[in-house]
């Protein structure tokens, strides 16, 4: 096995970061897309219900 110099070893690390953080940005940006049916294609939407307010919320609310 062969020693690595620390500046190729550095490039492979640097290297290898860049193309983690573009993973990251691919997942975290890219639009997804489901499909109710096999010919509707098209940006899934997720509804979320916001929760009761209840405690302390409902008495900053007032």
């Amino acid at each position: 096995m062969h020693t690595m110099s620390g500046r190729r070893e550095l490039a492979i690390v640097f290297a290898l970061a860049v193309l983690g953080l573009a993973l990251v940005g691919v997942v975290a940006f890219a639009p997804w897309y489901g499909s109710v049916s096999y010919g509707d294609i098209g940006p899934s939407v997720i509804e979320t219900i916001p929760p009761a307010l209840g405690g302390v919320q409902a008495a900053l609310v007032r």
